[in-house]
């Protein structure tokens, strides 16, 4: 009973040990130009550690992507350090439009990790940038500048956790200008004072000098 069940057992690829899935992966043959390693790699965790990513042209990750596994996977191409990876990795604008996986021109599409990465100059982006991530807004938050949720949408001028702090930063600095602003005005009313009051007094000297 139990060897007719295990002959009943299905047969499975993972069942091979470590160095057969290596050999597999290394002498399988190209499919649509591609090597087929690379869908095998994106099938699982397991795979994706054990099988060393294949260096493919541009113009080989954007086929990649428009393919039946890279459209379930919702894998996109990033331009500048040429990978595919999934859509939470990019911004919105990135995946949507001309840059789009069917747009005119996704060769302009890079990736979070290289648009926050510091090249010689400065990073693509910078702080106070707000950007949506699968429809979450985020924000280089111009306070703490990490990456994080935006306070208050796309409006946003920090994170959520500098919000607070940020509140009651500018409440205070709105009192001091509105002291600052007083303390103008009393300045300005007592110099008005003093010019009239000092026009008066010449006036009243040159009345007195008249009847002398």
């Amino acid at each position: 009973m139990s060897s007719n069940a295990a002959k009943q057992r299905p047969i499975s690829l993972m069942w091979l040990p470590t160095e057969v899935h290596l050999e597999i992966a290394n002498l399988i043959h190209y499919i649509d130009d591609f090597p087929s390693h690379t869908f095998l790699r994106y099938s699982c965790r397991y795979f994706y550690n054990i099988i060393e990513p294949h260096k493919h042209t541009p113009a080989e990750l954007y086929l990649l992507e428009r393919t039946q596994f890279g459209i379930e996977q919702k894998l996109f191409a990033c331009r500048k350090c040429a990978r595919l990876l999934p859509a939470p990795r990019f911004a919105d604008k990135m995946r949507k439009g001309y840059t789009g996986k069917w747009g005119y021109n996704p060769r302009m599409r890079f990736c979070l990790e290289c648009g926050f990465y510091r090249y010689p100059g400065r990073s693509i982006y910078t702080r106070g940038v707000v950007i949506g991530i699968m429809g979450v807004w985020h924000i280089m938050c111009i306070a703490c500048d990490t990456f994080g949720l935006a306070a208050s949408g796309k409006a946003a001028k920090c994170c959520k956790d500098c919000f607070p702090d940020l509140v009651r930063r500018l409440v205070e600095r709105e009192k001091q200008e509105r002291r600052l602003h007083e303390q103008r005005a009393i300045v300005r009313v007592e110099t008005r004072l003093m010019a009239q009051l000092g026009w008066y007094a010449q006036l009243a000297i040159e009345e007195f000098k008249n009847e002398v």
